[in-house]
């Protein structure tokens, strides 16, 4: 899960930045020359051997899918122009006093305390995930789902899937006991 929210931050960075550049051109067309476009720098193909460690930064991966299939796939860098670098104007803003969380949501203890003892109300508990989900392994996108790497790859998936059932099973049956 954190791994999820790591690649999403970065994502929502690096189209803030492109954003920041964007902007910052347009805001002053008039002293900086039009940017130029240069053919974007090729990045050798991801390997497929397994490997459970995170994409490269600034990295910009185009996958073409027709009828399901993969057609054709590209990686590129993201062309260091489109990054910025000028500093910009913090907001003032105060940050929120946080107060401790209740047991009991407020609108469910005026409910128990304005309705019918013997109401029945569904009621949605959310407990936070302790377990950390790794990176699943790449696939191997240009081979067939049966193929020997591939079936490694979805062994692999297996092995890490039961782990993290364990994982929540444990947490579930400490809970159970409080």
């Amino acid at each position: 899960m954190k791994i999820i929210f790591k690649r999403s931050h970065s994502a929502i960075l690096v189209v803030a930045l492109l954003l920041a550049a964007a902007c910052s051109s347009q805001r002053q067309a008039t002293s900086l020359a039009p940017p130029t476009l240069a053919p974007p720098t090729l990045v050798p193909p991801l390997q497929t051997d397994l490997r459970e460690t995170p994409d490269p930064d600034n990295v910009i991966h185009t996958l073409r899918i027709e009828d399901g299939k993969l057609v054709a796939s590209s990686s590129a860098e993201i062309p260091k122009d489109a990054f910025s670098f000028e500093p910009f104007d913090e907001k003032d803003e105060r940050s929120p006093e946080v107060s401790p969380p209740q047991k009991i949501h407020p609108l469910l203890e005026k409910w128990i305390a304005s309705r019918d003892p013997d109401a029945v109300e569904a009621v949605i508990i959310n407990f936070r995930d302790t377990v950390q989900v790794p990176r699943f392994p790449e696939p191997a996108v240009n081979e067939p789902r049966d193929s020997p790497t591939n079936k490694r790859v979805l062994a692999r998936n297996a092995e890490i899937i039961a782990g993290l059932r364990a994982k929540r099973a444990d947490d579930d049956s400490a809970m159970e006991e409080k």
